[in-house]
């Protein structure tokens, strides 16, 4: 009876890897809520892809609907568990700070993917020179502007913008970024920081350890 399926239980579809589902386990992990991490083949993907809403995953199956793009799954969870803000201000604030992440990381998936060593070199050289420090430089100030230091970027508790943000340094290590003390103490002290929450450190300390 152990391999029963709870119908309750959310399901995460994803690769196995961290990539855009990761915003959304962590979303699960600090708001303790159970889910299935199902993490699929390539091979079962190109089965599964045509029944999908958009040919895309993650997918988020919950009370009998299919959900896709990682940033609406995100966006859903923190809004259902509490990590959105207290109002719809704060929401919209989290939606900025989370915007402003997903604008940073277009180039760095470019650079990834990017196949051709001497473009993938230049695209990296502008990125570190003209194009981080522009969006670093922006997160730094609204951070301070709430006294984020000893805090966080929205309100006065934890939000899905705090964790995004963090997840983002996830993404840096794929094109061999650091965001040093160096560079940027704000902000990588403050990652440091929302990296060590107890439920956030639980999970990256016991995930599954994969390249992306």
């Amino acid at each position: 009876m152990g391999d029963e399926v709870d119908p309750s239980k959310p399901i995460l579809t994803y690769f196995n890897g961290r990539g855009r589902a990761e915003i959304i386990r962590l979303i699960f992990n600090v708001a303790n809520v159970p889910y299935e991490d199902k993490r699929i083949s390539k091979e079962e993907w190109q089965s599964l892809k045509p029944s999908t809403p958009f040919g895309q995953l993650p997918l988020l199956t919950m009370d009998n609907v299919v959900l896709c793009q990682s940033n609406t799954i995100a966006r859903f969870l923190a809004k259902k568990y509490g990590l959105a803000g207290a109002n719809e201000m704060e929401n919209a604030l989290c939606d900025m700070v989370v915007d402003c992440v997903e604008d940073a990381l277009k180039p760095v998936l470019q650079i990834f993917f990017e196949k051709d060593d001497t473009k993938k070199l230049l695209m990296f050289a502008k990125f570190e020179r003209e194009q981080l420090p522009v969006y670093m430089a922006a997160l730094e100030k609204l951070l301070v502007s709430n006294r984020g230091e000893d805090g966080y970027f929205v309100g006065d508790n934890l939000t899905w913008a705090d964790i995004t943000v963090m997840n983002f340094r996830e993404y840096l290590t794929m094109i061999n970024v650091e965001l040093s003390f160096g560079k940027y103490p704000i902000i990588a002290t403050y990652i440091d920081r929302i990296a060590a929450v107890p439920k956030i450190a639980e999970w990256i300390d016991i995930r599954p350890k994969t390249d992306l």
